[in-house]
């Protein structure tokens, strides 16, 4: 979802529940002593789900994006970590020095201690492709998955 998508979901749900409160507010101002109708019971209960709906989708866009609340000492720590672990992932495949292999095993060696520092900063797990054809393409395929997916959020994260 873009940023341009969540802001337009965004905004329709808010016209939604401001037009959901004004209406149950018009009920109100004319019968102020009065019992809640049928009516403003439905507005209400609208209200409520189009607040759940935003929120569920504020939630997965942040999810979806690695946005985080602000970095704490530990959050910190597993950005720095995740970020030297990407650079010898990178080093160890351009490494020219070395056979496939070898950068398979290195590499994928890596893979569970990467896979745990994106999980401990609330990042979505690593979708990609495994081909299971050779050592190039099960290194290519995960590091390509990881500049597409993991470098952008590294990025974000550095820049603050």
């Amino acid at each position: 979802m873009t940023k341009d998508r969540i802001t337009s979901c965004a905004n329709a749900h808010f016209r939604e529940i401001d037009s959901c409160v004004s209406e149950m507010q018009a009920g109100v101002d004319e019968r102020p002593d009065g019992p809640r109708s049928g009516r403003e019971k439905q507005l209400s209960a609208r209200a409520r789900q189009e607040v759940v709906m935003l929120l569920e989708a504020l939630d997965g866009f942040a999810k979806a994006h690695g946005f985080m609340p602000d970095e704490t000492d530990e959050t910190r720590e597993c950005r720095q970590g995740l970020s030297a672990l990407y650079a010898r992932i990178e080093a160890i495949y351009d490494n020219d020095g070395l056979d496939w292999e070898n950068k398979y095993d290195l590499i994928f060696h890596s893979a569970p201690r990467v896979r745990a520092l994106m999980t401990d900063l609330g990042l979505r797990p690593l979708d990609y492709y495994d081909p299971d054809m050779g050592y190039q393409d099960d290194v290519s395929a995960y590091v390509r998955a990881l500049r597409e997916q993991l470098k952008p959020v590294l990025d974000a994260l550095a820049a603050g």
